[in-house]
C-alpha cells in the first residue's frame, strides 16, 4: 500500500526521493514520514507524508480528520489541534510561528485533547506558552 501511495503522488507530479522508494522514512520524535516535493507555479512545494502507527497521535489525527472542499474536491484534512501538536513536536521557529497563526484563525481549540496529547508527547510546557 505504501508503494502504491508513492506511485499516486508521483503520478500527480510530486518528486519522490529514491530513499523513500526503498523504504527509508525520516523520523520526527518517533513519527515516521516521507518528504515529498512538487514544482508548480514557479515554486517548490514541500510536504511531509506521515505514516500512522497504532495508538499514536497520527492514528488519532486520521480518526479526527474533517472534510474540506478544495475547488470541487472533498478531501480529509487534519484538525487544527493535530496540526498544532505536530508543530510543537517539530519545534522549529517557523512551526511555532505557525501555531500563533493557527490560533488566530481558528480561535478556540479542544484544550482537553491538546493537553492530553501534549503530555503524552512531552510538549506540555511548550503548549502552555500558547494556551494561557
Amino acid at each position: 500500500m505504501y508503494q502504491a501511495m508513492l506511485d499516486a503522488f508521483e503520478a500527480a507530479g510530486f518528486d519522490v526521493p529514491s530513499e523513500h522508494r526503498t523504504g527509508f522514512l525520516d523520523n520526527l520524535q518517533g513519527l515516521q514520514k516521507a518528504k515529498l516535493g512538487r514544482f508548480a507555479e514557479g515554486h517548490v512545494w514541500r510536504t511531509d507524508l506521515f505514516v500512522a502507527g497504532e495508538g499514536d497521535l497520527l492514528e488519532s489525527a486520521v480518526r479526527r480528520a474533517v472534510d474540506a472542499k478544495i475547488d470541487s474536491v472533498v478531501v480529509k484534512m487534519m484538525t487544527a489541534e493535530d496540526i498544532v501538536l505536530l508543530k510543537l513536536l517539530a519545534g522549529r521557529r517557523k512551526d511555532l510561528a505557525d501555531i500563533d497563526d493557527i490560533l488566530l484563525v481558528c480561535g478556540e481549540l479542544d484544550r482537553g485533547y491538546l493537553t492530553h496529547w501534549a503530555a503524552r508527547l512531552g510538549v506540555a510546557e511548550s503548549l502552555s506558552e500558547f494556551l494561557p
